[in-house]
């Protein structure tokens, strides 16, 4: 997770805003990155996040469960997507501190596999892992990696908080990477990236961003597999699409607000989550 703390004095000294207050908040803060987030969710305290806004989207009562009431969803898969990213955050950190220290940028660096709580599930996580780094981005600097960032993205909305899980940059083109596990390819949400390379227009004046889905289908036996097990996407994200974005994320935050007001959504008719329990008949 997350420990992006660095200068705190000189930027909330020189940064004023709501943002600023989150991140100043946020670097005065003495546990997890969890903690921190479950706690502002348990005061209510007004932000957005792009798991916010498509939780809210596919499903109000998901939304209300995990950021009203606090209850999380708990699964072998979110589990093992969790223990990828720390994974490869601990790969691409390797590779940017080696820069300059006569490691190729291309470099095989090995990647430390955690250890699954489940160990019916350590091949699969072992399996995504390896893939992930058969497919590394070679060639390209690492700027950051985990990077998060607290953003004022439009005037009537509160902030918006990300974390980026990787940034790269090849000349004056930077990359943004979102990793991405799943039992089967599917259409990730593109404005997910479109925050994202918004935050880095702003943040580090970068006039071409490009963006990419990386995508690590789970799998128990990689030698018995048909099927690719993984899949980069890009993702358009012209600064003309930002509109749009702040649109979809206020009509977002007019729900969630309802919500919070006391409104009790009912589940959406195709939620899994919400509808598991009830008897499906083929």
């Amino acid at each position: 997770m997350p420990q992006d703390r660095d200068g705190r004095q000189d930027f909330c000294d020189a940064e004023s805003g709501p943002a600023a207050e989150l991140r100043c908040a946020w670097m005065a803060w003495l546990d997890t990155f969890d903690a921190f987030m479950r706690d502002l969710d348990r005061r209510r305290v007004p932000y957005l996040s792009h798991s916010k806004v498509a939780t809210v989207e596919r499903c109000p009562k998901c939304y209300y469960d995990q950021y009203v009431l606090g209850v999380r969803p708990a699964s072998s898969a979110l589990t093992t997507g969790l223990l990828f990213h720390e994974a490869a955050a601990l790969f691409y950190a390797a590779r940017q501190s080696h820069r300059g220290d006569g490691v190729p940028g291309g470099a095989a660096l090995p990647a430390e596999k955690p250890a699954h709580p489940e160990p019916g599930q350590q091949d699969v996580l072992d399996n995504a892992v390896a893939t992930m780094v058969r497919n590394a981005w070679d060639g390209y600097e690492v700027v950051a990696v985990e990077k998060l960032f607290f953003m004022d993205l439009s005037p009537g909305l509160p902030p918006a908080i990300g974390i980026i899980d990787l940034v790269l940059r090849r000349g004056n083109v930077y990359v943004v990477v979102d990793h991405k596990t799943t039992r089967r390819f599917g259409e990730p949400d593109a404005g997910q990236l479109m925050l994202y390379a918004e935050h880095l227009r702003r943040a580090l004046a970068a006039a071409e961003c490009t963006a990419f889905f990386d995508e690590y289908r789970l799998v128990p036996d990689l030698a018995r597999v048909r099927k690719p097990v993984f899949r980069r996407s890009q993702v358009p994200i012209p600064p003309a699409s930002t509109p749009a974005l702040v649109n979809r994320y206020r009509r977002a935050w007019e729900v969630m607000t309802r919500i919070q007001r006391g409104d009790r959504p009912n589940p959406a008719s195709d939620c899994w989550f919400c509808n598991r329990s009830v008897p499906r008949w083929s």
